[in-house]
């Protein structure tokens, strides 16, 4: 059986799932943090059928992991394709470094990225914030003026 995580931090609504999870957990765990169902982050949106199931349960962002191991983000526009004309946008990780996020982020249906290169391990262990502060200021400029429109 899998397992759910969910947070209620800073992105409230989001959660992320493993194998094992059904639509009816969804629901009920949507419903007992009484968050709004609005974005959905589904480790295995990596096919038709599994992003057409969120669909169809109102999710209109999906996580997409992993990116780079699916085809990359030429496995993601194909993914995409049939759901553009509802809005569907989808946020591609694994694998995605800073040489690569650029070609994610020039995809209309790719809300963000994300990458462990922004705080590696190794950069956390050492206490490093500023290195950290100064990676994501250069993630953030990568991303533009696009970063917030999801």
């Amino acid at each position: 059986m899998g397992r759910v995580t969910f947070s209620s931090g800073r992105a409230p609504g989001l959660f992320s799932s493993r194998r094992g999870l059904t639509w009816q957990v969804v629901r009920l765990a949507f419903m007992s943090l009484l968050l709004p169902l609005t974005i959905f982050a589904l480790a295995l949106a990596l096919t038709y059928g599994f992003a057409k199931a969120a669909l169809r349960e109102g999710f209109r962002l999906l996580k997409w992991f992993p990116a780079e191991p699916l085809g990359g983000a030429r496995g993601l526009r194909a993914l995409a394709a049939p759901f553009a004309h509802l809005g569907v946008r989808h946020l591609p990780l694994g694998g995605i470094d800073e040489a690569k996020a650029p070609t994610y982020l020039a995809e209309p249906a790719v809300a963000a990225v994300g990458g462990s290169w922004i705080a590696p391990a190794g950069v956390i262990g050492r206490r490093e914030w500023d290195a950290i502060r100064s990676r994501a200021a250069a993630a953030v400029a990568l991303a533009g003026a696009g970063l917030l429109s999801i």
